[in-house]
C-alpha cells in the first residue's frame, strides 16, 4: 500500500511540474513505468528506498496484523474494534450526552413554533426516553450474555457457540461504527466468534477426514485374516461372497510328504513350485564334489526341502464335506487352531452353511449334490406352477420347456437384482449350466396364538444348482429354474417381443456405451436414487436461468410446486411411478418457463391426431423432431406433435434408461 501510494505521488508530482518547465512531453510521462518513476532522480530513489518493507516488521507485529485479519473475517467486516464492556458503557453514555445536548440546543432558539423543528424536538424525546429504557434493562441482559459465551467458549461446540453469540448481539454487545464504517464488538464476543471460525475449522477437517476414510475403506477387498492353523497357512471369510466358503493360502504339499491324500491342497513337485534362484553358498570343498552338501537355507517351505521362494496355494472350500474335515482336523487345544476353529464355527453356523455339532465323517452328507436323477422334481415343479394361477403369471410361456424332462445339463438364463429396496428394476443377466440339483432343508417360524413361542415348521425343498459361467455357483429354486430355461430359450432364438427392459444395456449410455457422466458414479447410474438426484440437480441449474423469462412464475412462486416436487423426489425416489409423474411434472415446469408454449395447429378439415395415432403412423413419426433444432425457436418444442409424444412415450415407459433419456432431451431443449 505505502508503494503504490508513493509512485501515485510521485507520477502526479512529475506531472504538475512538467506544467511550469515543459522539459517532457505529455505522452513520454504517461508511458513512464514504475522503475522508471523510482530512478527518476536521486531524491526519488532515496525516499522509495526508505518505504517501509517485509523486513522491517518483526515476527510480533505481523503476528500481531495476522490476528486482526482474523478478527475482522470472523465478523465479515473490513474495520473492527475491540472494546471493553466499561468502554461500551461509556460510548453508550456520551451518546446520550450528545443527544441531551442537541435537544437543548433546539430550546435554545426562538423558532421552536416551526413544524419541522417540532417534530424533531419529540423524534429525540422519544429516542432519549428509549435510550434510557434500554439503559435500565441491558445491564442485566448483558450479564447473562456474557455467561453465555463464557459456558460456549469452554464448551467449543458449534450450537453451543452460535446460540451464545446469537444472545450477545441481542444483547447489543456488538453493532455497527459510523466513524470507521465497520463494527465494534465486545472482547468476549470477539473470542467466541473466533472460537466458532476454529471449531468450524475442525468440524470441515474431521468429516473430510471420515470421507477419506470411507473412501479408502472402499478400496479393500480382502477383510482380516481369520485365523491361521498349525502349519501357517490363512484362512478368509467374506461377507459378500456368493459361494459361503472359506478361503485359505496354504504351501503346497509334495510328493515326499506323509499325509492324507484326500487333502485340498495338492501335491507337487519341488521343482513345480521354485520361484527365483536357489539360496546356497559353495562350502570349503569344490562345488563338483557331490559327496559333500554345499551349504543353503532351507527354510522357505515347512518340508525343509526347498532353497528358495515358493510358490503358494490358493483356494476355496465350498461343500460341506470339506468344512466338516476342515474343523474336525483343527484342535482346539492349541493357540492357533482353537481361535481358529471358534470363529470357523461362528461364521458357519450363522450362515447356515453347515452344522458344526456333528463333526462325525462317516454321517451321511444330506447336502450332497445329485448329478442326475431330478425327472420326477422337475415334473413335478411344473405341475405345481400350471396348477396355480398365481405362480402361473411369475412364469410366462412355460409351453416352451414343456418337452424337457430333466433340467440337468440345461442352458439357462438368470436375472440377479442389484438391490431389492432402492433399485428393484436394476438388474443384471448372467447365463448358467445347471449342473446338479439336492434338497434342503426350511425351518420357518409361525406366530402362537396360544402361547408366546413361535410354532416351528420344517419342511424340504429341492433346488437345482446352476454353475455361473463367471464362475461360481447359485442354488435355484424351481420358479426360477423355470423363468431361467424360458428366458434362455427367448434369448438363445431371438424370440419376437423378448427384451431385458432393467437389463445394463438400457442403462443411461452414450453411442459408444460409455455412461455420460463423472466416472464414480458410472456403477450407480442405473438406480432410482442416483436418477433422482440428477434430476434435482439439473432442475436447480436451469431454473436460475429460466426464472427471469417470465412474469407470472407458477413454478417456484408462492404455490410451492417446486418445493413440493423437491421433497417428493427426495422421499419416494424408489417408486418408479413417482419418478415417472416427477419427470413429468419437471417437463410441465420447464414448458411454462420456457416461454411462447406451443398451440396445436387447429385445421377446420382436419381433426386433431392423438398421440397414440402420431406413433403409429410411420410417415408422421418420421417428419416429427423431438430435439427443437434451429435458431428460431423460442419454447420448449418445435410443434404441439413433438411434446405431445414425449409425454405419451414417458407415460408407457417404465424403464429407468427411458427416463434418463427424456430428461436429457429436456434439458438440451432448454
Amino acid at each position: 500500500e505505502a508503494r503504490d501510494e508513493f509512485l501515485s505521488k510521485k507520477r502526479r508530482e512529475v506531472t504538475r511540474n512538467n506544467k511550469y518547465t515543459n522539459e517532457f512531453k505529455e505522452g513520454y510521462l504517461e508511458s513512464l513505468q514504475d522503475d522508471e518513476i523510482i530512478n527518476f532522480d536521486e531524491e526519488t530513489k532515496a525516499e522509495y528506498e526508505a518505504l517501509p518493507g517485509p523486513k522491517q516488521f518483526n515476527k510480533n507485529e505481523v503476528q500481531a496484523m495476522v490476528n486482526k485479519i482474523n478478527e475482522e473475517a470472523a465478523f465479515n467486516t473490513t474495520e473492527l474494534e475491540v472494546l471493553t464492556l466499561d468502554e461500551i458503557e461509556s460510548r453508550e453514555n456520551n451518546t446520550l450526552i450528545d443527544m441531551e445536548e442537541e435537544l437543548a440546543s433546539y430550546g435554545e432558539n426562538d423558532i421552536c413554533n416551526k413544524r419541522e423543528v417540532t417534530a424533531k424536538i419529540d423524534n429525540l424525546n422519544r429516542e432519549i426516553k428509549n435510550f434510557k429504557e434500554w439503559q435500565a434493562s441491558l445491564p442485566a441482559s448483558r450479564s447473562e450474555a456474557i455467561e453465555t459465551l463464557k459456558d460456549a467458549i469452554e464448551d467449543g461446540t458449534i450450537k453451543a457457540l452460535r446460540s451464545a453469540i446469537k444472545v450477545a448481539k441481542q444483547a447489543l454487545l456488538c453493532g455497527d461504527d459510523e466513524e470507521t464504517g465497520g463494527m465494534w464488538t465486545l472482547d468476549l464476543l470477539r473470542d467466541a466468534a473466533l472460537e466458532l471460525k476454529q471449531a468450524e475449522k475442525r468440524k470441515r477437517v474431521t468429516e473430510a477426514q471420515k470421507e477419506m476414510v470411507g473412501k479408502i475403506n472402499k478400496c479393500f477387498v480382502r477383510r482380516d485374516v481369520i485365523g491361521k492353523d498349525r502349519y501357517f497357512h490363512n484362512f478368509w471369510y467374506f461377507d459378500h461372497d456368493d459361494n459361503g466358503g472359506i478361503w485359505y493360502d496354504a504351501n503346497f504339499k509334495l510328493h515326499l510328504e506323509a499325509g492324507n491324500e484326500e487333502e485340498a491342497t495338492p501335491r507337487m513337485h519341488a521343482s513345480d513350485i521354485v520361484i527365483g534362484a536357489k539360496d546356497e553358498e559353495d562350502d570349503l570343498r569344490g562345488a563338483g564334489d557331490r559327496k559333500f552338501l554345499r551349504f543353503s537355507r532351507q527354510e522357505y517351505h515347512p518340508s525343509g526341502e526347498i532353497n528358495s521362494l515358493a510358490r503358494r496355494h490358493n483356494g476355496c472350500i465350498c461343500s460341506s464335506n470339506s468344512m466338516r474335515r476342515l474343523l474336525k482336523n483343527l484342535d482346539g487345544r492349541g493357540h492357533r487352531e482353537g481361535s481358529l476353529k471358534s470363529s470357523l464355527k461362528e461364521i458357519l453356523e450363522a450362515g447356515g452353511y453347515v452344522n458344526t455339532d456333528s463333526d462325525d465323517a462317516g454321517t451321511k452328507d444330506d447336502n450332497a449334490v445329485n448329478k442326475s436323477g431330478d425327472e420326477e422334481h422337475f415334473q413335478r415343479a411344473k405341475n405345481a406352477v400350471k396348477s396355480n394361477s398365481d405362480t402361473f403369471n411369475v412364469v410366462p410361456n412355460l409351453d416352451m420347456i414343456e418337452s424337457l424332462s430333466s433340467a440337468i445339463s440345461q442352458r439357462c438364463r438368470l436375472r440377479f437384482v442389484a438391490d431389492e429396496i432402492s433399485a428393484p428394476d436394476a438388474s443384471t443377466y448372467s447365463m448358467a449350466t445347471v449342473t446338479g440339483w439336492r434338497t434342503r432343508k426350511i425351518i420357518t417360524n409361525y406366530p402362537n396364538m396360544d402361547s408366546d413361542e413361535p410354532t416351528i415348521v420344517e419342511k424340504e425343498e429341492v433346488v437345482w444348482i446352476a454353475a455361473l459361467d463367471h464362475g461360481s455357483e447359485k442354488e435355484l429354486s424351481s420358479v426360477e429354474l423355470l423363468n431361467g430355461l424360458v428366458r434362455s430359450k427367448k434369448w438363445r432364438h431371438q424370440y419376437p417381443g423378448y427384451y431385458e427392459h432393467d437389463s445394463p444395456l438400457f442403462s443411461y449410455r452414450n453411442k459408444i456405451g460409455r455412461f455420460c457422466g463423472r466416472a464414480a458414479d458410472a456403477p450407480y447410474a442405473s438406480s432410482h436414487l442416483f436418477f433422482s438426484k440428477l434430476m434435482i440437480k439439473r432442475e436447480q441449474d436451469f431454473y436460475a436461468l429460466l426464472k427471469s423469462r417470465i412474469y407470472d412464475n407458477n413454478w417456484g412462486g408462492k404455490m410451492g410446486l417446486r418445493n413440493a416436487w423437491i421433497n417428493s423426489m427426495k422421499e419416494n425416489f424408489d417408486d418408479i411411478n413417482t419418478l415417472r409423474e416427477g419427470l413429468l411434472t419437471l417437463e410441465d415446469a420447464f414448458h411454462e418457463l420456457c416461454g411462447q408454449p406451443v398451440i396445436q395447429n387447429e385445421n377446420e378439415n382436419t381433426s386433431p391426431k392423438t398421440p397414440k395415432e402420431l406413433l403409429e403412423n410411420d410417415d408422421l413419426r418420421c417428419d416429427i423432431e423431438l430435439e427443437s433444432l434451429g435458431s428460431n425457436i423460442t419454447g420448449l418444442w418445435n410443434s404441439y406433435e413433438s411434446r405431445a409424444i414425449f409425454r405419451e412415450i414417458i407415460s408407457n415407459s417404465n424403464s429407468l434408461g427411458m427416463f434418463a433419456l427424456g430428461h436429457d432431451l429436456i434439458c438440451r431443449n432448454c
